[in-house]
């Protein structure tokens, strides 16, 4: 059974190599879509090629983030490859099975061997303290603060049966529509390392502009507007750490709604949750 990541990337240095190792030493084929990147993600991808990448595509940049346009690529790969699963991923996450002992491909097989077409990812969120820059560093192995993010149920579908035609550019990648889907009733698990410092936070998203559309979607709206010092990781009850970096065990007692620059400060008056975040 062949499976293939479909992962697109726009000046993500610091995390291309890891999200590459992950997808490839699990047993995934790669196809990355380079969003017009300034930095060495190409450089860094061209390694990996004949070595589990099968191809390096380019999109262009409009001048602005556009996930729609990203997620309709994404859809063309996907229609062409002719691959039994396919699986969405961003560069900063790493998808991962349920519990030790399986690769992310053996428990897709059992999932596909079971008759289901379709499985979802639980969101656990990466966070560093302000004194933490894990930038250059082996952070899945450094990192073990996090949260449970949960806005919605069910809402992270990235992996799926190619033949079941499913279709997720309408939910922002989140959630998947086809007549043959069959969702597995065990979750996966999804480590999202969404920034790695304060100031590579900063870096990512106090510039980036978002597709005009897209906000008038509900996209996008817990990443707009951001400050300096949003940034900065505070005490919660929906933090948790984990005992050992590569346990399987979260707790997922606190489920978050919101993502950690939304708790307590300017955000809280808003009462909307993205649809994308």
């Amino acid at each position: 059974m062949r499976i293939a990541a479909i992962v697109c990337a726009r000046n993500e240095e610091v995390h291309l190599a890891r999200c590459l190792d992950d997808l490839i030493g699990n047993g995934i084929e790669v196809v990355l879509i380079d969003h017009s990147s300034e930095d060495r993600t190409v450089e860094i991808a061209r390694t990996y090629i004949d070595r589990g990448l099968l191809a390096i595509e380019k999109l262009p940049w409009l001048g602005y983030f556009s996930l729609r346009q990203q997620l309709l690529m994404k859809k063309a790969i996907i229609d062409r490859l002719g691959y039994d699963w396919v699986l969405h991923v961003d560069a900063d996450e790493w998808l991962c099975a349920p519990e030790h002992g399986l690769t992310l491909s053996e428990a897709i097989k059992q999932v596909d061997q079971q008759g289901f077409t379709c499985i979802n990812f639980e969101e656990m969120v990466f966070v560093p303290w302000p004194d933490d820059n894990f930038v250059g560093s082996e952070y899945t192995r450094q990192m073990t603060t996090y949260y449970f993010f949960e806005p919605s149920h069910l809402r992270l579908m990235r992996a799926w049966r190619q033949d079941i035609g499913a279709d997720n550019v309408f939910s922002g990648g989140h959630k998947l529509v086809s007549d043959g889907l069959k969702v597995y009733p065990r979750n996966f698990i999804n480590r999202h390392y969404i920034i790695l410092s304060q100031e590579h936070g900063s870096r990512k998203y106090l510039n980036r502009r978002f597709d005009e559309v897209e906000f008038a979607m509900g996209w996008h709206l817990n990443r707009a507007n951001f400050q300096d010092g949003d940034f900065v990781l505070k005490p919660s009850p929906y933090l948790q750490r984990l005992e050992r970096w590569d346990s399987a065990h979260f707790d997922r007692s606190a489920p978050a709604a919101t993502h950690f620059w939304e708790w307590g400060n300017r955000h809280s008056s808003t009462a909307v949750v993205s649809a994308v975040g």
